[in-house]
């Protein structure tokens, strides 16, 4: 299997969850029809971020209900789920607009996250880099785009890994998240925009290169 980072690294998500609610342990990317979704589960809260090809990515902050592995999020009036389906750990994902009409029905494969092809082409394409910030406690915010106009997609703290790739201006572009130290890292395809005054390579040779 090969993947491509113009198509998995399209994601990360984010959703919390209701304190009545215990989820299974999530750290799961899928992909199917250009889409990505990914769902991340972590301190009792879970994160989700979709987004398609074109790198537009819709982050909804709380999901609305869960029920044996199944999962929905309300936006603006749009719902968005997704639901089991098959027997290879797939996915169903499913938008409604405000009127209950469906406007996307896409099967969606998880992405394994520790794949030798993945995890080659991501460290042979990509930098580790990692978020810096002068304030312990405080995060710094990931943008859809490379500039204060676009939304912010995630919050990350410092110390936090990610692999980058390019930098446009003021702003440098994240393709995937990573936890760990070699040889049990894990990665997270996922796209955002970080201001380079707030990260740093992770090699002594590359501590400025986004400065």
């Amino acid at each position: 299997m090969k993947f491509h980072l113009t198509v998995v690294g399209k994601t990360l998500a984010s959703v919390v969850a209701s304190l009545f609610v215990t989820f299974p342990a999530v750290a799961t990317t899928y992909t199917g029809g250009g889409f990505t979704v990914s769902i991340q589960e972590a301190d009792g809260h879970l994160s989700y971020i979709g987004c398609d090809v074109k790198e537009r990515c819709v982050h909804i902050p709380f999901v609305s209900s869960y029920h044996r592995g199944n999962y929905l999020w309300e936006r603006k009036n749009y719902t968005y789920s997704m639901t089991t389906e098959g027997d290879h750990g797939q996915y169903r994902l499913k938008v409604f607009d405000p009127k209950n009409r469906l406007l996307l029905s896409q099967m969606m494969t998880p992405i394994e996250q520790t794949h030798p092809d993945y995890v080659k082409e991501l460290v042979n394409n990509s930098y580790c880099s990692f978020i810096v910030t002068n304030r312990v406690n405080s995060k710094v915010n990931i943008r859809q785009g490379p500039g204060l106009k676009h939304d912010v997609i995630l919050q990350l703290k410092r110390g936090d890994g990610v692999r980058a790739v390019s930098r446009q201006g003021d702003w440098v572009k994240i393709v995937a998240l990573f936890d760990g130290f070699p040889p049990n890292e894990t990665y997270t395809p996922f796209i955002g925009w970080v201001n380079n005054r707030y990260i740093n390579g992770c090699s002594e040779d590359q501590f400025e290169m986004w400065r």
